[in-house]
């Protein structure tokens, strides 16, 4: 089998997307094992290489308007530009039209331009909803990252939705090497941490909630909370292929309206190496968003023996099990005295920093991999 897939979700450092795309592909290629048996298509002007090396990709370089311009009419298909194939992993954001032979399987990240239409632009908005028509329309099945998403998709889709399979990412390894003692001090020093610290993981699109954690996190250092608050990441990319928007700006003015200048630490986007130490230097991860399609810094906390504090809510209840400390993320209250509980209460960091690598170890990329093409098989058969 020659397999096709859509890895322009690559050319969105510091996003889940991203974090799903690389590895996907390289444990799949791995899964298929024969050279030039999987193909990958970017398509970005700005990329000058392929964001997956281990993989033969091809770029059209086009702007994401003109090709969306003419998938959405279903002419240029991936055909012309990767050549012919058996079938075709695509993402939610630009849906690709029909193959020639074959099936088209696209993979669902999340829903929340329906579910959270409020956070979201307009024109996002309307983008997607006419993706998720096309998703109906010419997909052979539909690969959602969590349950939450399959029953966002089922219930968006109603009887139009194709086949929905669930398949879980996987962990990046890369957090599960050791770096030396050393290596992380120098890291948490270069960020100015020289004592504990809480940490945010994510970008600043406005569903990680990032305001009310900040006036939260301000209400908690009135009662007694001494602990700095390190955000990491940072803003989606600002071009076509960022579709939560960014709150960045807002962020900066409730840090300066609260008066935690000397508090909060907005990082900003930082090398996974360094991810990786800021990471296993936390006193625990907080994590209250709105809405996820899966939850990666959650997982990757747990895989770091790092407490959680999340949202009760979406896909995170889902992810972390029994491995978190959950809240109401809309409720403020709630949220400041789950920060003030998580900080005073040793027993119940030590109880979660445990559970969290058991939890974590459930999801890995080799079993990503061959569900995924245990459900490309299938959509073959179908097809047939």
């Amino acid at each position: 089998m020659r397999l096709g897939i859509d890895l322009s979700a690559a050319l969105r450092p510091g996003t889940g997307a991203e974090l799903y795309a690389r590895p996907l592909a390289e444990h799949l290629a791995s899964a298929l094992r024969s050279p030039g048996e999987i193909v990958g298509f970017v398509n970005g002007r700005t990329a000058r290489r392929s964001p997956l090396l281990a993989v033969p990709t091809f770029n059209p370089r086009w702007s994401s308007r003109i090709l969306s311009h003419f998938w959405r009419r279903g002419v240029w298909g991936v055909e012309r530009f990767v050549g012919d194939v058996d079938a075709f992993i695509g993402n939610d954001w630009l849906c690709p039209p029909r193959l020639r032979n074959g099936p088209l399987v696209i993979v669902v990240f999340d829903l929340v331009f329906e579910r959270h239409p409020e956070l979201v632009t307009a024109a996002v908005r309307n983008h997607m909803r006419e993706q998720a028509r096309l998703w109906a329309a010419r997909a052979s099945g539909l690969i959602a990252i969590s349950d939450s998403t399959r029953r966002d998709l089922e219930s968006c889709l109603g009887e139009r939705c194709p086949p929905v399979r669930v398949v879980y990412p996987g962990l990046d390894p890369a957090l599960a090497q050791r770096s030396a003692p050393e290596e992380g001090a120098a890291v948490r020093r270069r960020h100015g941490l020289t004592q504990e610290y809480l940490l945010y993981l994510g970008t600043h699109a406005p569903r990680k909630n990032l305001p009310r954690l900040l006036r939260a996190y301000a209400l908690a250092r009135r009662a007694g909370l001494k602990a700095p608050l390190l955000l990491v990441g940072g803003r989606e990319p600002s071009s076509a292929l960022a579709p939560s928007g960014d709150d960045t700006a807002h962020v900066l003015t409730e840090v300066r309206r609260l008066g935690l200048e000397t508090a909060v630490r907005v990082c900003g986007h930082v090398p996974r190496a360094e991810v990786r130490d800021l990471l296993r230097g936390a006193k625990f991860l907080v994590f209250p968003s709105l809405y996820e399609g899966f939850g990666f810094p959650v997982l990757e906390a747990m895989a770091a023996g790092v407490p959680v504090l999340t949202s009760r809510a979406s896909s995170l209840p889902e992810v972390c099990g029994d491995a978190a400390l959950y809240v109401d993320p809309q409720d403020e209250g709630e949220l400041t005295a789950a920060l003030g509980q998580l900080d005073s209460d040793e027993a119940l960091r030590v109880s979660l920093a445990r559970r969290g690598p058991l939890r974590a170890a459930r999801f890995s990329w080799a079993e990503a991999a061959a569900g995924t093409l245990r459900f490309v098989g299938e959509c073959q058969e179908r097809n047939r």
